[in-house]
């Protein structure tokens, strides 16, 4: 029969609310069964703190990347990079291991796209690791904003955004907990908010009006913005996707590409 570990229904614990404050929906998981590899109270709160405060640079990460912000990404990497793990059980050392090098990728990284692609093998390595423990981490889906409303007054987002960022929030959930039904539910948003057109694809629209906003756009800006309405569309077709290295790589270019927008947004002002 297998064992609980004492540390490991701490932890979970502890780390559920972490992921419900700093993620998307993630709640308090049930204890999972796992061999024990006991440790002591000190160690067990240690280990608390460090994730505690884990959890929250990798969300800052994340939150700094789509805005654009390398050199914020990078603190919070460099801190994440040195990550004390010592009071850890043996069996987490290569996550751990895994979990710091890609911290320190995303401090070393040049430019965001590089930035986006370690921080996304972070949570692919959170996930890996709540797998391999076998820890059950439950997820609450947050309600889905309403796309009939033009604009939010609470966060003041437009109502595509505000379904890209509930999208990407879910994407970066089921890599962290990891969660099928948290992808499918951010990719379907995608579907939904898609900016245009599938340029790749005839029909299925307004004709006429796709052509007036064509001629009544800035041709610039247009060219600036075609990268991210052919993601939009992408990432709709990427439900399908069951490998979790497809999926980190959809949401790196997700992170890059809304960097570019938001950073182009900003010039616009």
């Amino acid at each position: 029969m297998k064992t609980i570990d004492p540390f490991l229904v701490q932890f979970v614990a502890a780390v559920g609310l972490i992921v419900s404050f700093c993620s998307c929906g993630a709640k308090t998981p049930e204890p999972a069964p796992t061999p024990g590899h006991p440790i002591s109270a000190a160690d067990a709160l240690a280990m608390q703190r460090a994730m505690h405060k884990g959890f929250i640079d990798l969300a800052r990460i994340r939150r700094a990347l789509a805005e654009g912000d390398l050199a914020g990404a990078q603190a919070s990497g460099e801190r994440l990079a040195a990550t004390d793990f010592s009071a850890a059980p043996p069996t987490w050392k290569p996550h751990a291991d895994a979990y710091r090098a890609a911290a320190g990728e995303v401090h070393a990284a040049t430019d965001l796209a590089a930035a986006a692609r370690a921080a996304t093998a972070m949570a692919v390595t959170c996930g890996d690791c709540h797998g391999s423990t076998q820890a059950s981490l439950g997820l609450d889906i947050p309600a889905r904003p309403d796309p009939a409303s033009p604009f939010d007054k609470k966060t003041e987002l437009p109502a595509h955004m505000q379904l890209h960022k509930w999208g990407i929030d879910l994407m970066w959930d089921a890599l962290v907990v990891p969660s099928d039904e948290a992808w499918q539910k951010g990719v379907a948003a995608f579907g939904e908010a898609a900016l245009g057109p599938d340029p790749k694809q005839d029909g299925g629209g307004d004709a006429a009006a796709d052509e007036k906003k064509k001629k009544d756009a800035d041709p610039q800006m247009e060219a600036k913005l075609q990268p991210l309405r052919e993601l939009t569309h992408e990432v709709s077709g990427s439900a399908g996707q069951s490998e979790t290295a497809q999926r980190a790589e959809t949401v790196s270019k997700l992170l890059a590409v809304c960097a570019d927008c938001h950073r182009l947004a900003r010039a616009q002002d």
